[in-house]
Order: structure tokens, then sequence, then C-alpha cells
């Protein structure tokens, strides 16, 4: 990539062309749509946490850190994010962009005092960034998948000391996303 990417936070004009990358990236309306929805819910959307990526003054990436919670065997809950959704036209992979989007937003998730990130994805590529299987931290998904593709980064030592259980989705992501 000849020119810097630009990392900054998304803004209502581009919301057409974040549909689009994330549409030419996962080629799954329900994604779009999860995205979309999930702006009018303040409980779990946190636009400090959202941002597009642009060379010159074109948007070609996308990232979103989404608040969920951790629920132990006492009932009690524990708030932690997801990505929910990193997305980068296929085109544009494998030049830099999802490195810096998710390199600022774990800085960032950071500075505002969350404890974890979570993801569903392929293990090889968030390896490099910390997270681990989720199930070594005696996390699980409320769905079946294999271990190593739902993982959990710390994002302070010892941050899930003391932190095990079932995540639990908000219904947006039922109602968007099945």
């Amino acid at each position: 990539m000849d020119l810097p990417i630009n990392i900054r936070l998304e803004q209502p004009e581009d919301y057409d062309r974040i549909d689009q990358i994330i549409f030419r990236s996962m080629k799954r309306q329900n994604e779009v749509n999860f995205v979309r929805e999930v702006r009018f819910h303040k409980e779990i959307y946190i636009p400090e946490l959202t941002y597009v990526a642009e060379v010159g003054d074109e948007v070609l990436g996308y990232l979103m850190l989404n608040r969920i919670q951790i629920k132990n065997q006492h009932d009690e809950f524990f708030e932690t994010l997801i990505i929910e959704p990193l997305a980068i036209c296929q085109k544009d992979q494998k030049k830099g962009i999802g490195h810096v989007l998710l390199t600022q937003g774990i800085k960032k998730a950071t500075e505002m005092g969350f404890r974890s990130i979570l993801v569903l994805g392929p293990d090889s590529y968030f390896e490099n960034y910390g997270f681990i299987p989720s199930v070594r931290h005696l996390i699980k998904p409320p769905f079946i998948v294999m271990p190593q593709d739902f993982m959990v980064k710390e994002l302070f030592p010892g941050a899930l000391k003391e932190i095990s259980g079932e995540v639990v989705f908000p219904k947006i992501f039922a109602d968007t996303l099945v």
C-alpha cells in the first residue's frame, strides 16, 4: 500500500460505503443488517470503538467492537467486547488494513477500561494479536463452535483471572446474524 492508512471513527456519511465493504467482504446481507441495526442499541453499540480505515479519500475497511456479557455459574455478569465485524474488501486484504484497524481497536478498548475482547473467527489471524481459544479461560459461547474459532484476548494481565462462564449475546445478534 503506497498511501498511508488513516483510521478514524465512523460517521453517518460512511454508512453506505461500510455496507458495501461488509457485504463484499463477508458475502452475507445479514452482517450488513446487523451493523445497521446495532447502531440503535446503545447498550451494545459503542461509537468510540467503531472505525473505518481509509486510504486517500476511500474507505477500505471497517471494525466494530460491541458490548456483550459473560455470565458465570452464580448468575453474575461481566462486561466484555466482541469484534463484530472486522471487514476489508477482498481486493484490499493482506495490505495491513485489518492490522491497523485491530491495533487501534485494542488500544482504545484498553484505554476505556475494558477487560477483554472476544472474536468468532480464524485462529491463524487473531493469534497474531494475542487472542487464544476462550476455553482456556473457561469462557464458552452459547452455541457449538470449534474451540479454536472462538477466541479471547485479555487487555491486561490477569483480566480474566476470576471470570468464566457462558457468553450472553443480546437478542439482536440472533435476530440479524442467524
